[in-house]
């Protein structure tokens, strides 16, 4: 069996399964985080939680490429006095690039800061969002590629739940405001890996077995609709 030669469209539920359980929530755990990452990045947790009367957070998170760097931003505890941001960063490790779709049980790596972030913050982030079309109706149908470069962010505000993404390359992705502000707020000192073409190359005579397998993520109304497996 060649590295392309199995294509395989699940449903989420069936992602969640492989992933061994759905997120809780909770991303204090590094192992929690990797076990339950497709259900992290569908944000049913969330949109759960998001009822009239809830409080306001916010789901950010960024896929430079899923075997160089993974990053998340998670707003909570949104009031008068401001909020905090819980950021996490996990860059290239030799578990990420023995990566399996099918054994997703990879230890979270990397780097990890918690940040205040004081009502002006707050606003900012909160209008950039808004300016980059984060509370838009979901993009169903974008297929989000492991080896590229995309945001999704989940968010909660007013009782009122929202989804978005945004792939590279895209007019709309380029037009996007709040990352420079998440990395004024940052405290990893982990920069971004930029967005460019990393298209998987093979080298020749070599077992592509021994690649890395990559997948898709299909976004749907409001979550991820089903995960594209590439064998």
């Amino acid at each position: 069996m060649t590295h392309l030669s199995l294509r395989r469209l699940l449903p989420l539920t069936a992602v969640f399964a492989l992933a061994a359980c759905a997120y809780g929530g909770k991303s204090e755990n590094p192992l929690a985080l990797s076990m339950t990452w497709f259900s992290y990045l569908d944000a049913g947790d969330l949109r759960k939680a998001c009822v009239a009367g809830a409080p306001d957070a916010y789901r950010i998170a960024y896929n430079g490429n899923y075997e160089e760097q993974l990053r998340t931003y998670d707003v909570s505890g949104i009031g008068p006095n401001g909020a905090r941001m819980a950021v996490r960063v996990r860059g290239k490790t030799g578990d990420v690039l023995n990566f399996r779709v099918m054994d997703p049980l990879r230890s979270w790596q990397g780097s990890q800061s918690e940040v205040p972030l004081s009502p002006a913050d707050m606003t900012a982030l909160s209008q950039a969002l808004a300016n980059s079309g984060a509370f838009a109706p979901a993009p169903q149908g974008l297929e989000l590629k492991s080896q590229g470069f995309y945001w999704i962010v989940a968010a909660c505000e007013n009782g009122r739940f929202s989804y978005h993404a945004w792939q590279w390359p895209g007019a709309a992705y380029d037009k996007l405001t709040f990352p420079a502000l998440l990395a004024r707020l940052d405290r990893t000192n982990v920069p971004l890996n930029p967005p460019r073409d990393a298209t998987p190359q093979y080298p020749v005579g070599r077992d592509p077995g021994d690649q890395p397998n990559h997948f898709q993520l299909r976004v749907g109304k409001d979550g991820i609709a089903n995960l594209l497996t590439v064998l």
